[in-house]
């Protein structure tokens, strides 16, 4: 089990990774009002293409799960440290 929750830390860490280099360009912002992509980088505005709006959300959306993913391997590795020391006779006082 131990190794199995560093395989998917690693996966998580080395996605965020690639998740972190495709939003260094902005956040990705459709407008209704215009029909137009943009890239918000700190309130600097620029109008992309819908192929790299797409690609950005993409990753967006990867970022989030990687979180999501180390967040869940943490919390599993808590419980399963937590379900041991239960297990575990205690001495005498």
């Amino acid at each position: 089990m131990p190794w199995t929750l560093a395989a998917a830390a690693l996966i998580g860490l080395v996605s965020a990774g690639t998740g972190i280099s495709a939003t260094a360009e902005g956040q990705p912002t459709f407008v209704p009002a215009t029909g137009q992509y943009t890239l918000n980088n700190h309130g600097s505005v620029r109008t992309v293409t819908r192929a790299v709006y797409e690609q950005a959300l993409a990753g967006v959306t990867r970022l989030f799960l990687c979180g999501a993913i180390l967040f869940s391997c943490l919390a599993v590795a808590v419980a399963l440290n937590h379900c041991q020391m239960l297990g575990r006779p205690r001495g005498r006082r």
